[in-house]
Order: structure tokens, then C-alpha cells, then sequence
């Protein structure tokens, strides 16, 4: 995993965002994330807003 992937940065979920973290696209984000994380990246923003 691409310690560029984390959840403690701040969150923004696009294609660009999966490209800066090393992977094929949005889709390899999601999966690697909820493999690794239990939770969608839409669901972990959902329980930890910004601010």
C-alpha cells in the first residue's frame, strides 16, 4: 500500500486523487481503501468531517 493512502489526511475522492497515490484509477482507490481502512472512502469521510 502507498503510504500516500491515509486516512488521516485531508480527504478528497476523484480520479486525480488515486492518480497522486500511485494508483490505476478511482476504482483501485476504493477497493485498496476498504480493503485496508473496513469502509468505503465516502462512508470514512461521512463519519470523520473536515474541520
Amino acid at each position: 500500500m502507498s503510504s500516500r493512502l491515509s486516512p488521516h489526511s485531508t480527504f478528497r475522492q476523484s480520479p486525480r486523487s488515486a492518480a497522486e497515490a500511485g494508483l490505476y484509477d478511482q476504482s483501485h482507490l476504493n477497493r485498496l481503501f476498504k480493503r485496508t481502512y473496513g469502509v468505503t472512502p465516502g462512508t470514512y469521510a461521512g463519519l470523520h468531517p473536515r474541520g
